[in-house]
């Protein structure tokens, strides 16, 4: 080999120098992606370091029914049958109670802005009126003005009632008679409401409502423990809550097809037809 070819050699660069100034471009600012070097932000203040974006935080797990392990097909058939018809019964429970609710707070809601309105309107009047046997009040007095003690005056019939929108509504019992015949007109005006608690805790054995009463209240009846019979016209449309609880002996006389006949059927009270 010549001279001149051996010195052409020796000036190429070795592999060693070529290693040497990789590493030191890669050292310089800005060299390389992802360098955690800082890097200019274009204004006077200090550099921002790189960041990295945080981990996305998992999505709360689901807790599946899981049916028991190593079952067979026939229990499995078995697990799932009772959990469809342990939802079901749950679904069933939530439905009818949503609904009695509902239903006892409306008509409770009616009622009361009803009595809220006449009351501001000065419009309720409230007396007491005896029906048949002796009135309530006191004893006639003899010739000697004494009490005359020895009469049987009877049993009685009193109410105390109230003329709300221009009908009569019974408040309260206050007769002795257990057999009770509520009158269709006091003072000319019609009937038309029981009102809570009327009846409550009597003694009563045997009560007609007239064709005029369209609606029962809350408790009208409930603990007339002696209560055989209550005759419920066709007019009556409403009947509350628990307005005959506490009435184990409790025979509805209805019409066929009326509102008290439904609604004694799905109680479950004995029904018969007048």
């Amino acid at each position: 080999m010549s001279e001149g070819k051996r010195k052409v050699m020796s000036s190429a660069p070795r592999p060693a120098a070529i290693l040497v100034l990789f590493l030191t471009l890669c050292l310089l600012p800005g060299c390389g992606s992802g360098s955690a070097v800082p890097s200019d932000t274009g204004t006077d203040g200090p550099a921002t370091e790189f960041q990295t974006a945080p981990d996305p935080v998992p999505a709360p797990e689901t807790q599946p029914y899981s049916p028991p392990p190593g079952a067979t097909d026939a229990e499995l058939r078995a697990y799932y049958e009772e959990l469809i018809a342990t939802l079901r019964q749950d679904l069933l429970s939530e439905r009818l109670d949503r609904y009695i609710s509902d239903y006892d707070y409306e008509t409770r809601l009616a009622q009361l802005e009803q009595e809220l309105a006449l009351l501001q309107a000065g419009a309720e009047l409230e007396s007491t009126q005896s029906v048949g046997g002796r009135p309530t009040n006191p004893p006639e007095q003899n010739t000697a003005g004494e009490a005359d003690t020895d009469a049987d005056p009877g049993p009685t019939m009193a109410f105390r009632y109230g003329i709300v929108g221009g009908s009569a509504v019974i408040y309260e019992y206050l007769g002795d008679s257990r057999t009770v015949s509520v009158p269709s007109v006091i003072d000319g005006y019609s009937v038309t409401m029981i009102a809570d608690c009327a009846f409550q805790n009597s003694h009563v054995t045997s009560v007609i409502l007239p064709d005029s009463v369209t609606s029962v209240g809350w408790f009208a009846f409930a603990g007339c423990a002696s209560l055989q019979t209550v005759t419920l016209p066709a007019s009556v449309t409403t009947i509350s809550y628990a307005a005959f609880d506490g009435c184990p002996s409790l025979t509805v006389l209805c019409t066929q097809g009326s509102y008290a006949a439904r609604w004694a059927a799905s109680y479950g009270l004995q029904v018969q037809y007048i």
